[in-house]
C-alpha cells in the first residue's frame, strides 16, 4: 500500500462526475467545486465525520479524511475506506506540510475536531490566506478555565507527548506552524506572538490545548465554532471567541440515550447480580498512570463493591481497549464492557464510580448515585464536579461507606449543571449538526464560485 501512488480526490470519487472536474495549468491538480476536507491526528474520531458525512454526499459534496497518523509515530494504510468515507494519510502527499495539502486539494471547506494545536493553527492560517472557511467541531465538553490553568494530569500528558516525541515537535508541528505564518504574511513572524504560543506550549500546554485565547488571535479564526453545550458557548465567549460565530447543537453521542429516555420505557432487566458500575477514564492511555498501577486502583474499587455484596463491572474508554486482556487478566471476577448499549447497564446500576466523564451526564439524568474517589492515582485529577453533584471520596474506606449508604447527591445542583450541559433533550443533535454542515458547504461553494475557483 506505502508504495501506491496517491489518487487524487476526483480519481478516487468522481468517476461519475468527471465533467465537473477540471486540470489547472497542466498541473497534477484536479480541482472540483464542491470538495470538503476533513482534518484528524488519526481515524479514531471518524465517527465524528460520519454523522453528517453522507448527507453531505447526498448534497453533491466529495468528501475526503486527511489524517496524521505518522506524526503520531502510528503505521497506518496510506489510504483506505472506512464506513464509506475515504481516508489518506499525510504521507501519500510526499509532504509533511499541511498548507501543500490543502494547496493540493483545494477544498471549498475544511472540518477540524480540535483547535488550539500547531497542527490546527497551521490549518486554519493556511485556509485562511487561501480564502477556504474552516469549520471547528468541537466534539467534547471544553474545559473550564479555571481549571484548565491547573490541571495537573492534563499538563503531564501533554508534557510526555512533547518531550517523548521532541524530534516529531521540532522538525514537524513547529515547522508547519512557522511556514504557515510566513506563507500568510512573514511580517507576522517579527512579532511576539508566535513565539508567546510555542513557549506557552511547552510551560502550560493544557492551557493552549483546551482554553486558547482567542483575541487578536490570526491563527484561530474559523468560520464557525459548533458546540455541544451552552456551558462551552460561554466558556469560549469566555476567551472572546465572537460569540455570533457560535452554534450550539446538543451532543450527538447523546441522542440514542436520550431517545430511549424520553421513551419512558424500562429497559429489560439485565441477568445479573446487583453491582457496581465503573466507567474508566483512559489513565493508563493519557499519561496519568501505568497500567500496574492502574490496575491496583481498580482493585481497591473491586474489594469495596465486593465488601458491600456487590459486583464490580468496568464500561472501558475505547482508548483502554488495548489493555482488555490484560485487565481481564488481572481482575477475573470483574466484567469489563466495551461497545454496548450503555441505557440499561446505567438504569440497573446500584452506583457509578468516575472522575471524569461526558456519558456521566447519563447517569445523572437516572438519578444514580456517583462516587468519585480521590485516592492514589485519582489525586492528580482536578475536580471537575461540584460537591453534591458526585460525592467524593478520600479513601477505599469512605468509598464502602458512601456504597452502604446509598443514593447521597443535591438533586438542584444536578438539574442546574444538566441543564448547562444538555441544551436540548429531544435527541436531535445529529440532525441539527447535519443542517449547520449542509448549510455551510453549499454557502462556501458558493463562494468560491464567485470567486472563480468552481
Amino acid at each position: 500500500m506505502d508504495n501506491a501512488p496517491l489518487k487524487t480526490l476526483t480519481e478516487i470519487q468522481l468517476s461519475n462526475t468527471e465533467s465537473n472536474s477540471v486540470v489547472i495549468k497542466g498541473e497534477d491538480k484536479i480541482y472540483h467545486p464542491k470538495k470538503i476536507l476533513y482534518f484528524d491526528y488519526w481515524t479514531k474520531g471518524i465517527k465524528n465525520f460520519l454523522y453528517f458525512d453522507k448527507q453531505l454526499k447526498n448534497a453533491g459534496f466529495l468528501t475526503r479524511l486527511v489524517h496524521f497518523s505518522s506524526f503520531k509515530g502510528l503505521k497506518t494504510e496510506l489510504y483506505e475506506t472506512i464506513e464509506g468515507l475515504d481516508c489518506v494519510e499525510i504521507r501519500s502527499y510526499k509532504t509533511n506540510f499541511l498548507h501543500k495539502v490543502i494547496e493540493k486539494e483545494a477544498p471549498s471547506m475544511i472540518v477540524i475536531l480540535n483547535i488550539g494545536g500547531f497542527l490546527e493553527r497551521a490549518t486554519i492560517i493556511t485556509a485562511k490566506k487561501l480564502g477556504i472557511p474552516v469549520i471547528y467541531l468541537s466534539h467534547g465538553s471544553l474545559v473550564d478555565a479555571e481549571k484548565a490553568k491547573d490541571v495537573r494530569a492534563f499538563n503531564t500528558y501533554f508534557f510526555n507527548k512533547y518531550f517523548s516525541r521532541l524530534k516529531r515537535v521540532a522538525f514537524v508541528l513547529l515547522p508547519n506552524y512557522l511556514v504557515s505564518i510566513l506563507k500568510y504574511s512573514p511580517k507576522k513572524l517579527l512579532t511576539s506572538y508566535p513565539y508567546k504560543i510555542i513557549l506557552r506550549s511547552f510551560t502550560n500546554p493544557a492551557r493552549v490545548i483546551f482554553f486558547p485565547e482567542y483575541k487578536n488571535a490570526f491563527d484561530l479564526s474559523v468560520h464557525m465554532a459548533i458546540v455541544y453545550s451552552e456551558n462551552d458557548k460561554q466558556l469560549l465567549e469566555q476567551t472572546d471567541f465572537p460569540p455570533e460565530k457560535i452554534r450550539v447543537t446538543g451532543n450527538p453521542d447523546f441522542d440514542q440515550f436520550l431517545q430511549q429516555y424520553n421513551s419512558g420505557k424500562i429497559p429489560e432487566r439485565l441477568d445479573i447480580d446487583p453491582y457496581v458500575l465503573y466507567i474508566d477514564e483512559s489513565f493508563v492511555t493519557d499519561g496519568i498512570s501505568s497500567l500496574e498501577e492502574h490496575i491496583s486502583f481498580l482493585k481497591d474499587l473491586e474489594r469495596e463493591a465486593e465488601a458491600c455484596n456487590k459486583k464490580f463491572y468496568v464500561k472501558l474508554h475505547p482508548r483502554s481497549y488495548v489493555h482488555l486482556e490484560t485487565y481481564c487478566t488481572s481482575l477475573p471476577n470483574s466484567s469489563f464492557f466495551t461497545n454496548v448499549n450503555l441505557y440499561p447497564i446505567f438504569y440497573w446500576a446500584e452506583a457509578v464510580i468516575s472522575n471524569y466523564s461526558s456519558i456521566l451526564l447519563f447517569v445523572m439524568l437516572l438519578d444514580k448515585m456517583i462516587l468519585t474517589p480521590k485516592w492514589s492515582i485519582a489525586e492528580k485529577v482536578a475536580r471537575l464536579y461540584e460537591e453534591g453533584i458526585v460525592t467524593y471520596c478520600s479513601s477505599p474506606a469512605q468509598l464502602k461507606e458512601a456504597l452502604m449508604k446509598g443514593q447521597d447527591f443535591d438533586q438542584n445542583k444536578r438539574s442546574i449543571f444538566l441543564k448547562k450541559h444538555i441544551p436540548f433533550f429531544d435527541g436531535q443533535a445529529r440532525e441539527r449538526i447535519v443542517d449547520l454542515m449542509v448549510q455551510s458547504a453549499e454557502n462556501a461553494y458558493k463562494n468560491s464560485s464567485k470567486k472563480g475557483l468552481a
